[in-house]
């Protein structure tokens, strides 16, 4: 029986866009002083992410134009 190690090892760029939006998230939450700023800084999180696997609103606009 073969285990996997790493979910992502098949998916390179996934675990790329995930990686670095999750290094900046960690720094973020390091340096947040007050709730609204963990709030700000988790959805510059996910709209980092989003935009990297283009599936983000304004990139796909830019998509179907």
């Amino acid at each position: 029986m073969k285990l996997v190690k790493n979910p992502f090892s098949k998916f390179p760029v996934l675990c790329q866009v995930l990686y670095s939006a999750w290094v900046e998230l960690c720094e973020g939450m390091a340096s947040a002083c007050s709730l609204d700023e963990v709030i700000a800084c988790h959805d510059a999180y996910l709209i980092s992410i989003q935009r990297q696997c283009l599936v983000a609103p304004d990139k796909l606009v830019l998509i179907i134009v």
